[in-house]
């Protein structure tokens, strides 16, 4: 079964994800490879860019839908982080909207707990599409691979912190275990 239609606190990873991004977006996308039943959902369906696999061709996907021009805002989050709250979209918002007034405005805002970046749970300016489409094409395939081609802002510990949950609410779903302890926390916890 696709991570995206596991259960955790009685939703779906997918409509858990679809339902924190929704009061920030005009529109969501799902954006998966051809051939992954992202279940159903009310957001629009986009596919990875052809010919290629992982998050790297999800991502340029899922930005090139979201628009090219420069300062467009495209919020990202992976289904398998389901402890995200809106207090992290609301940051990464308001740290975008004001990185805008920069020389060089970053190409996106990254949480790195622990100095370890998610590029998946993020806000990327959409005409960053082309620089990972670059990259892509250039052999790269990591996410990782990838950022280092943008200019980012990386939300530190500190900044993590003063989010509701700090940084348990990056928790990454990849194991059962993961996936006990974030229905442990969502039994609790509200999307605030």
């Amino acid at each position: 079964m696709p991570k995206a239609r596991v259960e955790v606190a009685g939703r779906t990873l997918l409509d858990r994800a679809v339902a924190i991004l929704a009061p920030f977006c005009d529109d969501v996308a799902v954006v998966a490879p051809a051939d992954v039943d992202a279940g159903t959902t009310s957001a629009t369906r986009v596919r990875d860019v052809a010919g290629f696999e992982g998050p790297l061709a999800g991502l340029v996907a899922g930005l090139a839908w979201a628009g090219s021009e420069p300062g467009a805002p495209a919020l990202v989050l992976g289904v398998d982080f389901p402890c995200v709250g809106r207090d992290l979209p609301r940051m990464l918002i308001e740290r975008y909207a004001a990185s805008r007034h920069a020389a060089s405005p970053p190409h996106a805002i990254v949480p790195a707990p622990e100095g370890i970046p998610q590029p998946l749970v993020a806000i990327y300016d959409a005409a960053a599409a082309g620089e990972l489409r670059a990259a892509l094409d250039s052999g790269v395939r990591s996410l990782r691979g990838g950022l280092a081609r943008l200019r980012i802002e990386w939300l530190d510990d500190a900044a993590i912190a003063a989010l509701a949950g700090g940084a348990a609410c990056l928790l990454n779903v990849n194991t059962p275990a993961d996936l006990a302890l974030a229905s442990e926390r969502l039994a609790t916890e509200s999307l605030s």
